[in-house]
């Protein structure tokens, strides 16, 4: 598979063939820059329009792109996707609800953790619900979503093998967040040399320690 960071919590991912793109927590113009985007699936993690805007996606056929925002276990284009209801305190009110969407999306053999919205550490249920996760896309700036040591005890949790943060501070996204550095010094991680994209495949993934990759806004 393909992943590119589009900025906050969103992200673009493509199977090997591309015959199949997915898009993670789109946003509106109020908290950055997103261009017209095609998908065949869109997930949204939470109403707020940093995480929900599914607007933005145009049609890639005659028919809409298949949307889910609730929890549940479907399986689209050969996609498996496992959503997780977990309920949590509003900091602010630009959400109408408690709950957010946590999603474990399998995709030729690698389980990726799609947590955007998230502000607390997880219950053993919600782990348990959300199964293996091998690629883990981690909030990390605070002010609705993880703060970087909430981040830290997440990944703790979950046990990915490979981290790529997202929702900080950057200069295109116009929300007041933490930075990544402050990540860095809470986890004592370092990121890999990247760009736009990343290609996974199952045999590629990191065997021993946990590695993390910063992509470039594609």
């Amino acid at each position: 598979m393909y992943i590119y960071f589009l900025g906050n919590s969103c992200f673009k991912i493509q199977t090997q063939d591309k015959e199949t793109t997915l898009l993670l927590d789109p946003f509106d113009g109020t908290t950055g820059t997103l261009s017209k985007q095609t998908a065949d699936v869109i997930l949204c993690s939470s109403d707020r329009s940093d995480h929900g805007y599914s607007d933005i996606v145009k049609r890639v056929s005659e028919q809409s792109p298949f949307i889910i925002n609730n929890p549940g276990e479907y399986d689209v284009r050969g996609v498996s996707i496992q959503g997780v209801a977990v309920k949590q305190e509003v900091n602010d009110k630009k959400s109408k609800s408690e709950y957010v969407s946590l999603f474990s999306i399998g995709i030729e053999g690698v389980f990726v953790g799609h947590i955007g919205a998230l502000n607390r550490s997880l219950k053993e249920a919600e782990l348990e619900a959300l199964g293996r996760i091998d690629v883990l896309l981690l909030p990390v700036g605070g002010g609705h979503v993880l703060s970087p040591k909430l981040s830290v005890d997440v990944m703790s949790q979950l046990e990915p093998r490979l981290v790529i943060p997202c929702h900080y501070a950057m200069k295109e996204i116009k929300l007041e967040l933490g930075t990544l550095e402050a990540f860095f010094k809470e986890s004592g991680m370092k990121a890999e040399p990247t760009e736009s994209k990343i290609k996974i495949t199952k045999k590629d993934l990191p065997v021993e320690d946990v590695k993390c990759i910063v992509l470039n806004i594609a």
